[in-house]
């Protein structure tokens, strides 16, 4: 016969405390990853090695010295036929580079893949950028390489990395675009890249900027041009977003240290 234990011990157990993910904190925001038409998450894992992210670590050193030439190619990526000429005055004059280290490291992204060609000249060197190289320099390049220093910095501490990330509004259906979303712990943190050097004096660059920092409310960086006056950046981000947002961090591309403060 079964016997009455009034004293019984079989308790559930207390829930456990779930770590919230990046969805989840996307949802409380309003927000989600946006979906393809096939069914894919329009946002690529930072877990996953990128093929092209050794190059844009190897392009990304001492960026800050060799930031003009690659001002140039964004330039030159942005014509139709992909093609221009880098003339050597102006590189040593801007860049104080001389025309031997220009054709070394022309000569260098040539067998990186990256130029078609790169013809050197009395003036300079005519360089013809492959398909797909426009993207990388205008944009790739820096993003994959933000995300392949936290990576390394942070190390397993980092439990989500997403970049490229489109998001919608669940409400209005708006979209947004974040380069990097990256989860420790408890915590999200949101970076969108803007390298152009003329940043200040692009409106709808800093509308764009100021939008996400509005949308997404904390833990939002953005990191721009070594030459960029970051302080200016900031005050102006700071000045435009609407009370419920917190101050933006702004960081320069040579000192991304300052994201892991």
């Amino acid at each position: 016969m079964a016997t009455f234990y009034h004293n019984g011990t079989n308790y559930a157990p207390a829930p456990q405390r779930q770590t919230a993910n990046i969805g989840s904190v996307l949802s409380m925001k309003g927000l989600a990853f946006d979906i393809s038409a096939q069914g894919y998450k329009l946002s690529k894992n930072g877990k996953r090695p990128d093929k092209n992210t050794p190059l844009a670590n190897t392009l990304s050193y001492n960026y800050g010295a060799r930031e003009y030439v690659f001002q140039l190619l964004r330039k030159i990526a942005s014509t139709t036929n992909h093609a221009g000429i880098i003339d050597f005055d102006d590189v040593r004059r801007n860049a104080g580079m001389t025309p031997s280290s220009l054709t070394t490291m022309l000569n260098e992204m040539r067998n990186q893949g990256l130029l078609c060609s790169a013809n050197a000249y009395v003036v300079g060197m005519y360089v013809t950028l492959n398909p797909g190289a426009d993207t990388f320099l205008q944009k790739t390049m820096h993003v994959l390489h933000v995300v392949s220093y936290l990576n390394s910095h942070y190390g397993n501490s980092i439990d989500e990395i997403y970049y490229d990330c489109h998001l919608t509004d669940k409400n209005t259906g708006r979209k947004y675009v974040l380069d990097v979303i990256y989860r420790i712990g408890g915590h999200v943190y949101f970076i969108n890249t803007a390298m152009n050097q003329n940043l200040v004096n692009m409106p709808n660059m800093m509308e764009r900027l100021t939008t996400n920092a509005d949308r997404i409310r904390s833990n939002y960086s953005v990191v721009v041009s070594p030459s960029v006056n970051g302080g200016m950046v900031r005050m102006l981000l700071n000045r435009l977003t609407g009370d419920k947002a917190s101050a933006v961090t702004v960081v320069p591309y040579d000192k991304l240290g300052m994201l892991c403060k």
